[in-house]
This record gives C-alpha cells, sequence and structure tokens, in this order.
C-alpha cells in the first residue's frame, strides 16, 4: 500500500489527503495548530478589524 505525509491543515492540503486516501493511499496529516479545521477552542480567539 502506497503512504504519504500531508504537511499542513489547510482546505488544500485536506482535500488532497481525502482524494489520495479515496485511491487506497494511507495517509498521515501533520498541522502545528492542536485544534481540527474550524474548531474552537479555549485558547482560539477571532479579532478582525471592526470586530472584538
Amino acid at each position: 500500500m502506497a503512504r504519504a505525509i500531508i504537511v499542513g491543515g489547510r482546505p488544500t492540503d485536506l482535500a488532497t489527503a481525502i482524494l489520495l486516501a479515496k485511491r487506497g493511499v494511507e495517509i498521515v496529516a501533520l498541522d502545528s495548530e492542536a485544534s481540527a479545521p474550524g474548531e474552537v477552542d479555549a485558547t482560539t480567539s477571532f479579532c478582525a478589524r471592526g470586530f472584538r
């Protein structure tokens, strides 16, 4: 079985992982963030111009 390491958790990285997994490739995904994409935990805050 083929194996691949996906470095990063951005949408294109995750899409690549999904496409490879559908083709039978064993995937290991690495990301520097502790939470899953879209997940908000106690240490995450959002601050944008005009919003606090």
